[in-house]
């Protein structure tokens, strides 16, 4: 069992408190400030501002003014060919300094594009041509984001993101990220072209490939769907992610047989327009029914619905195939007695 030992307290002049600092130097004095204009290292000189504060697109609803854009599609998802479009555009049409890289591509390509850019007027580098490496590249990017230029004219398109970094190591894309953000700073206007997982999900949606870093340092973040059909391919740009103050909105490109893009003025939303078909697809034993019954005479929803019953579909799927093809494949008005009466 422990002992208490009563000791006592060794008196100061000032009494027995251990805590008494009356007797230190400068004890009561105030807290020193911090030293004025410490903070003056984080000031942003009025060029600066002036240069920023108005945003404006540099492609509508594309590319904002000084921004790092990002769009998103699977291998062979046709983001060459809008990036190629767009640049072409660019160059055509205003007096900036584009810049495309492009590390993906074969020799054959490699060659069409470069007569391609230089009917346009921009500048195409593709280093694996010309005995260099995208990593050569970067490292000259680097130097760019840390010089003092002003690059408020400039765009740089990199084709694509992956040539750079690995995409799903985050100790290897970050710094790249931060380095086109750094461009970004010094006014440059940055499109990067990255990959999807080859399968949607549930919604159609494409599900980006990559670590959160690439989407948290982008500035605004775009998907591209395309859609085959008889007269080409027609291509749908929808944003997921953005950060200037306008909404985009969706872009229409229709890729026709002979190879040419255009824009289109008809908003088509072809992830809708996938959902669909696939939607006929699993419908289209009913719709077929459908069809039957109406030829045979038979309108009213009750006796349709049983004619497919029938025919080993349930009433409830017969009801909504019914409603869902109004009016596309047959019409739909209220008959007698509350009933519903469909028609050709």
């Amino acid at each position: 069992m422990s002992n208490i030992v009563r000791e006592p307290l060794v008196k100061t002049e000032f009494g027995n408190d251990p805590w008494d600092n009356r007797n230190v130097a400068n004890y009561l004095d105030p807290a020193p400030r911090p030293a004025r204009g410490m903070w003056d290292k984080y000031n942003i000189s009025e060029g600066l501002i002036e240069k920023f504060k108005d945003g404006y697109w540099l492609y509508p609803n594309l590319l904002w003014h000084n921004h790092v854009t990002l769009l998103i599609a699977p291998a062979n998802g046709g983001k060459t060919t809008i990036a190629m479009h767009v640049a072409e555009e660019l160059a055509r049409n205003t007096d900036l300094t584009i810049v495309y890289v492009n590390a993906d591509v074969d020799g054959g390509d490699g060659v069409v594009y470069l007569k391609r850019a230089k009917a346009a007027g921009f500048r195409l580098i593709l280093p694996d041509l010309s005995g260099h490496s995208a990593a050569e590249v970067y490292e000259d990017l680097c130097k760019l984001s840390k010089s003092d230029e002003d690059l408020t004219r400039h765009v740089f398109i990199i084709d694509s993101l992956k040539t750079m970094a690995d995409m799903i190591n985050k100790s290897s894309i970050k710094p790249v990220m931060q380095t086109f953000r750094a461009l970004a700073g010094n006014g440059a206007t940055i499109l990067l072209l990255g990959h999807a997982n080859k399968k949607p999900d549930h919604e159609g949606k494409w599900i980006y490939e990559g670590t959160n870093d690439v989407r948290d340092l982008v500035s605004e973040m775009y998907y591209l769907y395309s859609d085959q059909g008889p007269n080409g391919i027609t291509f749908n740009v929808q944003v997921d992610k953005k950060r200037m103050v306008e909404s985009p909105t969706p872009i229409t490109f229709v890729l026709d047989v002979q190879g040419n893009l255009s824009r289109s003025d008809v908003e088509i939303d072809i992830k809708k327009r996938k959902r669909e078909a696939q939607q006929e697809l699993r419908d289209r034993e009913a719709i077929d029914l459908i069809f039957e019954a109406l030829r045979s005479g038979l309108s009213l929803q009750t006796e349709i619905a049983k004619y497919l019953n029938d025919n080993g579909i349930g009433k409830n799927t017969a009801t909504k195939v019914l409603r869902r093809y109004v009016p596309q494949k047959w019409t739909s008005e209220k008959g007698p007695n509350n009933s519903w009466l469909y028609r050709r």
